[in-house]
Order: C-alpha cells, then sequence, then structure tokens
C-alpha cells in the first residue's frame, strides 16, 4: 500500500505571506481610528502607499480583500 501525504491548502495568511516574501510586495491588514480592519499594499518604495479602501469587520475578511485586490494587480501586471 502507498501512501500519499495530504497537504491542506495555504491559508490566506501564508498567500500574503508569499506575496512579501517571493514578490516583494509589502502588504499588512491593519485595525483603523474608525475601529474596521483593513488591508494596505506598499506598491512601489518612495511612492504613496496604496490602501484598500472599505472597512471591513473581521481581520479575516480584510486579508480576503487584500489578497483579491493583490492578485488582481498581479494578473494587470501579466498581461502587460
Amino acid at each position: 500500500m502507498v501512501l500519499k501525504r495530504i497537504y491542506p491548502p495555504p491559508t490566506v495568511a501564508l498567500a500574503l505571506k508569499w506575496v512579501r516574501d517571493e514578490k516583494g510586495i509589502p502588504n499588512n491588514v491593519e485595525y483603523d481610528d474608525y475601529s474596521v480592519y483593513k488591508g494596505v499594499l506598499f506598491l512601489e518604495e518612495g511612492q504613496p502607499e496604496f490602501e484598500w479602501t472599505g472597512g471591513y469587520d473581521t481581520y479575516e475578511s480584510a486579508e480576503r480583500a487584500l489578497l483579491d485586490e493583490i492578485l488582481t494587480i498581479l494578473e494587470k501586471e501579466e498581461q502587460r
């Protein structure tokens, strides 16, 4: 009998870490003064930060929105 090792899919947090480490795009989720979570991207050094606008009630929701935005940006860059 051959046993296959089963790996769980990566979490959103691991995907965001991969973006930071492998793509060099600093990103994080912050809790702001309006009591909401938001995702923040720093696209180019020396340029103003791109801030994912809108507030999210949970950290996880902000993480998912941030990852979606990053994937959209990476897809647009790939099409250029």
